[in-house]
């Protein structure tokens, strides 16, 4: 499906989601974080229903939607 997985291999469960773009990539983690590297504007995007959101446009409003900034480390679960 064009998407990158990645595993915890000692639990079996998934950690995030990569997702590439025409620029770009998306990192989507299973507590609802979100990275962004390069300009994946246009090829990653919320939906909710039948309306399109652009990365960013929810932040403020769902708090379990959270933007990584793309110098941060990922928030892997620990060891």
């Amino acid at each position: 499906d064009g998407t990158i997985r990645l595993w915890e291999v000692a639990t079996g469960q998934q950690i995030a989601i990569m997702i590439g773009g025409r620029s770009g990539w998306a990192l989507l983690l299973a507590d609802g974080a979100y990275k962004l590297v390069g300009e994946p504007a246009g090829s990653f995007w919320w939906v909710i229903k039948n309306v399109r959101f652009e990365p960013g446009e929810l932040d403020g409003y769902d708090p379990t939607i959270r933007h990584i900034p793309e110098d941060a480390p990922l928030p892997l679960p620990p060891p």
